[in-house]
């Protein structure tokens, strides 16, 4: 029987970006969070863990790929991707215009039922500094 409870949780991240050489940059990205008495409710925990790498190359293009998993009592959500990207040194009229694609896939498990979706998909990204 679960009881009504406040919700608590802690979150610890890091990032680090480690030059290779002049032509390669490494951005690395890792995240923990864990919840407790998730909506207030004794009997649901949750836990985060995500993990990212972005190979930034000094003409533009990029290559990131990602991890992330989601836990509690009830099931598990894995996901995995990796995208392809280019960002345009022209700053005409953007500051920053990047354009990636990429490929998804999660799976989910719950009640010894696995559900796996897979997807592509692209990214645009504009940034215009005021």
């Amino acid at each position: 029987v679960s009881q009504s409870r406040y919700q608590r949780g802690f979150s610890a991240g890091m990032y680090y970006k480690y030059p290779v050489n002049n032509n390669l940059t490494l951005d690395a990205l890792a995240e923990y969070t864990t919840m407790h008495n998730v909506g207030g409710d004794s009997s649901i925990n949750e836990h985060f863990f995500t993990g990212n790498v972005m190979a930034k190359f000094e003409n533009g293009w990029n290559i990131t790929s990602g991890y992330s998993t989601q836990t509690n009592t009830e099931f598990e959500k894995n996901l995995s991707e990796i995208s392809f990207g280019y960002e345009f040194k022209n700053k005409i009229i953007f500051d920053h215009l990047l354009v990636q694609i990429g490929y998804k896939n999660q799976r989910e498990y719950s009640s010894n039922i696995m559900e796996t979706r897979s997807s592509f998909g692209a990214l645009l990204r504009c940034q215009k500094n005021f």
